[in-house]
């Protein structure tokens, strides 16, 4: 979850036809919300909806307590809703009009789930629930023998098979209906905090107890999915229509994932109490990454903040420097990676986010912190900067009197890093200044207005989504959620006919010269005329800084993580006397080089491979899959990715001739991006 599923092109794509709405009497839909538009193939008998895009605002929640638990149950629900779209069998004019009802109110639910307008969403929960109720009490009251002398000219295979679905969508729709109840006393509790600008410092305590109540419901929600993944199953592939039999796979192959998600969701209510502390106090320890200094799981960490919670309350909270904790600790037994040789001579805490996949690195994180005089932890949370100034944004300037100025949105970074970098750069502890802030921050937020703590909520679910914010828990069921939503930071796994791109930088220069530099990657595809895949990556880093502290010349090592068994064609660009390297880890092929770049210089690095497999044609077609993962804190990137096919194949791009190259994506990487192109071979 962290993907979305991407199709780009410089040609301009036709008009689709238009589409007629299905109107109806019967059966109920809820209005309030956006009505799906319906076609029914009258070849097949197929069931096709399409929900209509809306660019409505999520309201997501107050506090990460509120949200983490909302995000994944609508995240959840919204994917459930494509089950019923993929098709129902068309028997008799009433059934027909009980399904599309049925389904319309199932989207029409999960769309104001959504928006967590519980109300809507469960009345249309309800309806759903009824409309496939009513159509399966006619299969029930009529038997096969009258809807066959009715007119339908359906097989007995069609018929069973209609049921199975609506089915299958009536326990979707009771899950629903519980979701909701179970979620409600929680929004209607915020609702009453924010609306009176309460003091919401006891919310942890009065949430944790609404889930321990409310777990019952999410576990008969679970079974009700239980029971959909069981009717799915059931479904037959085995007919002369391959496009029904493809959208029955995807039904069967999304209920289980929906299935297997909400399990983690009940075992998330179970836990989300004990990681609130009810019971046992419980830990979590905040890092504080500047990505001015780039490193691979966001920046440079150069503080970080231990908070401890019992019974949902925040009961102590420290903020210490890691050059103090990593005095304490000059003779770790923990082996140095190589490239960190070259600029230090012990393991610390401020270089021990070296490995890009953030669980990774939390066993050395954790480890020199226990080594240096820190106890065990539940959790760790790391952040950059970029999330500090899009909250105070929000919460306007934090009053530094101490240090004669105001902390700003504006001039947080410069403020903090000059002040630490320069002006007390010869005090025992240069970085005092973020010492002081931090509860200074943290009771500003605290005291937040109920229009300010919704605006802090959709920056802090933005910084989740765009990797300024990683999370990671020792609980290993709460870390399966995490990984869910896509917030875990992990290097993604991949299929083995998938390829995939992540360009990770380790600035080891000793300054802050990461916010100079402008990254652009330009990936060219050659796809041959046997289906072999060639890569063609070119990296540009162009630095706009100077040469004045902290800013300075960039000196970078750059580790690029492709499919395993790539091969290695040509390279070229990278420092002169340096090598390049290359060696496999998590399922992937690294190939890594030293590259510095002076200010107001511009360096390039080609790297041309060949990819282990080739293109999966499948009768004559295949889809191209690109997974691109973006660095936490490597916010001024951009990345264009191009394909080129042989002379007997094509693109397939709707509106246009077939085409043999196109740009098909090009943009800021702000996310992960899973971009695909559909291949015809001739």
């Amino acid at each position: 979850m962290g993907e979305n599923k991407k199709h780009y092109y410089i040609k301009k794509k036709q008009s689709t036809s238009k589409r007629s709405s299905f109107t109806y009497r019967k059966p109920t839909i809820e209005s309030g919300a956006s009505t799906p538009e319906i076609k029914t193939d009258n070849n097949h008998g197929l069931l096709n909806m399409e929900l209509a895009q809306t660019q409505s605002k999520n309201v997501w929640g107050i506090a990460l307590i509120r949200w983490s638990l909302i995000v994944l149950i609508s995240i959840l629900l919204y994917f459930s809703m494509s089950f019923l779209s993929v098709g129902a069998v068309s028997v008799k004019d009433e059934l027909i009009l009980n399904a599309k009802a049925g389904a319309i109110n199932l989207q029409i639910g999960a769309e104001a789930f959504k928006k967590l307008d519980i109300e809507n969403a469960s009345t249309n929960f309800r309806l759903a629930d009824k409309n496939f109720g009513e159509g399966l009490n006619t299969f029930a009251q009529l038997g096969q023998s009258y809807v066959w002398l009715s007119g339908a000219t359906f097989s007995d295979w069609q018929i069973w098979q209609a049921q199975v679905l609506m089915d299958g969508g009536q326990h979707l729709s009771r899950a629903g209906i519980y979701i909701s109840e179970a979620i409600k006393p929680i929004l209607n509790y915020w609702s009453g905090v924010t609306a009176a600008s309460s003091d919401w410092q006891s919310a942890g305590e009065d949430i944790g107890q609404l889930l321990i109540q409310n777990q019952k419901k999410i576990n008969l929600a679970l079974e009700e999915v239980k029971l959909a993944d069981a009717a799915f199953s059931k479904l037959s592939v085995n007919n002369n229509n391959s496009e029904y039999s493809a959208m029955i796979l995807e039904a069967q192959e999304q209920t289980k994932n929906f299935r297997e998600a909400l399990e983690i969701l009940g075992g998330l209510g179970q836990r989300l109490p004990a990681a609130l502390g009810f019971g046992i106090p419980r830990s979590y320890l905040f890092l504080n990454q500047n990505s001015n200094e780039l490193r691979p799981t966001g920046g440079f960490i150069g503080s970080l903040a231990l908070a401890e919670l019992d019974q949902g309350k925040i009961t102590s909270l420290s903020v210490d420097t890691t050059q103090r904790l990593d005095g304490q600790n000059k003779y770790s037994d923990l082996e140095l990676p190589a490239p960190l040789k070259a600029v230090t001579a012990y393991y610390g805490l401020r270089d021990a986010n070296w490995e890009p996949d953030f669980p990774t690195s939390i066993e050395t994180i954790t480890k020199l912190y226990q080594q240096s005089g820190g106890g065990t932890v539940d959790g760790v949370i790391a952040v950059t900067p970029k999330l500090i100034t899009d909250i105070l944004k929000v919460i306007g300037p934090v009053g530094m009197s101490k240090y004669g100025f105001d902390i700003t949105s504006e001039n947080f970074v410069d403020k903090t890093q000059k002040h630490i970098e320069i002006v007390a750069a010869s005090e025992p502890e240069p970085k005092q200044i973020l010492i002081d802030f931090t509860p200074l921050f943290i009771n500003r937020v605290m005291s937040a207005s109920s229009g300010e703590l919704q605006i802090i909520g959709e920056k802090l679910f933005a910084g989740l989504v765009n990797k300024n914010i990683l999370v990671y828990f020792k609980d290993s069921t709460l870390q399966s959620a995490v990984r869910l939503l896509g917030w875990s930071g992990e290097v993604t796994s991949v299929s083995d006919t998938q390829d995939y791109l992540y360009v990770v930088d380790a600035n080891l220069g000793g300054n802050k010269s990461s916010g100079s530099i402008v990254r652009q990657i330009d990936l060219k595809t050659e796809i041959q005329s046997d289906a072999t895949i060639v890569n063609n990556l070119q990296i540009k880093y162009t630095h706009t800084g100077t040469s004045i502290f902290p800013d300075g010349v960039n000196k970078n090592y750059v580790r690029v993580y492709v499919p395993n068994g790539s091969k290695v064609v040509q390279t070229a660009g990278h420092d002169a006397g340096t090598h390049i390297e290359t060696d496999t880890m998590y399922g992937k092929q690294i190939v890594a080089f030293w590259l510095t770049t002076n200010p107001g210089e511009t360096k390039i690095v080609n790297l041309q491979y060949k990819l282990p497999f080739k293109v999966p044609f499948k009768n004559g077609e295949a889809n191209y899959e690109l997974l691109l993962q973006k660095q936490p804190g490597a916010d001024r990137t951009t990345i264009s990715t191009s394909i080129q096919v042989g002379e007997n194949m094509d693109l397939v791009v709707a509106g246009s001739d077939p085409i043999y190259q196109d740009l098909i994506y090009s943009d800021r990487l702000v996310k992960d991006e899973l971009i695909t192109a559909k291949i015809r071979r001739y």
